[in-house]
């Protein structure tokens, strides 16, 4: 209601048969009356997350708009209360506002938007592993959801991963046994089911998970890393069997004592004919 007020007031009133008929509507009729640059800094926000520094949005058009001066832009954003604005700071005026600009955003912006985002935070604030590691999960996801197209021209997956195990290290995040629990299955989730790293994330959530006291979970847990280290020494007997017991011709030779023998043999020196 509160959004259609505003919308009714800009208009004076005239356009009040024509007001849309629910909020998102009305969000997205005043989006569309912003100028291209404005929108894309206010789609480039909404990719950042509910606030941040104003900065960010400058450096956000440097790396990705040749440089533009948004400053004005900003300001239109801000009078048209989609921003709410500090001398320092953003915000969006609700999250309602900041979902229905990124919901315009397709999937394959906004994967390389996040990757773009998680790269730039990676080389300058590295510190902040939390919101790196956020953005790479974000990128992975939308990657594998337009079909594991690779539109980012990254391995997000592995670069998300890592980030979230670095994430996992925090004090703040292990003190918290429900965050820790969500940052593992979200990490869980972007490994293949063969990938050795799910035994360690496993291993690490049944830890958790016993520390809450839910024992049939981290028993689940437990499982599943077992079978899958099983399954690798398997695997790792089976390579190692094939190699000392080649079943093919162009497999490698193994040699036996009586075979060393044989070699020693043949490789001697011819002997020398001796005159009768």
């Amino acid at each position: 209601l509160e959004e259609m007020a505003r919308t009714l007031a800009a208009t004076d009133g005239t356009d009040a048969d024509n007001l849309p008929a629910n909020v998102r509507s009305v969000i997205g009729a005043r989006l569309d009356a912003l100028d291209e640059l404005a929108r894309t800094v206010i789609g480039n926000a909404a990719v950042l997350g509910r606030r941040g520094d104003r900065e960010w949005l400058q450096t956000f058009a440097d790396v990705t708009m040749g440089g533009v001066d948004v400053t004005g832009a900003v300001a239109e954003l801000s009078r048209a209360d989609l921003l709410e604005l500090t001398t320092k700071t953003w915000e969006f005026h609700s999250d309602l506002v900041r979902d229905v600009v990124y919901d315009r955003l397709t999937k394959t912006q906004r994967a390389q938007s996040h990757a773009g985002v998680a790269e730039w935070l990676a080389g300058s604030r590295s510190d902040d592993v939390d919101t790196v590691a956020w953005h790479y999960r974000q990128a992975a996801s939308l990657q594998e959801a337009v079909g594991g197209v690779d539109v980012i021209h990254q391995d997000v997956a592995s670069l998300a991963v890592d980030w979230t195990l670095r994430t996992l290290d925090e004090p703040r995040v292990r003190s918290s046994v429900e965050r820790s629990i969500e940052l593992q299955t979200e990490a869980l989730a972007l490994l293949e089911p063969t990938d050795l790293r799910r035994a360690d994330l496993l291993l690490r959530r049944a830890d958790v998970r016993l520390r809450g006291l839910a024992l049939e979970a981290a028993r689940a847990d437990l499982d599943e890393a077992t079978a899958l280290l099983a399954t690798r020494v398997r695997s790792a007997r089976g390579s190692a069997a094939s190699w000392l017991h080649p079943s093919s011709p162009s497999g490698p030779t193994i040699m036996t004592k009586p075979s060393l023998g044989r070699a020693r043999r043949s490789n001697s020196p011819a002997p020398t004919a001796t005159r009768a």
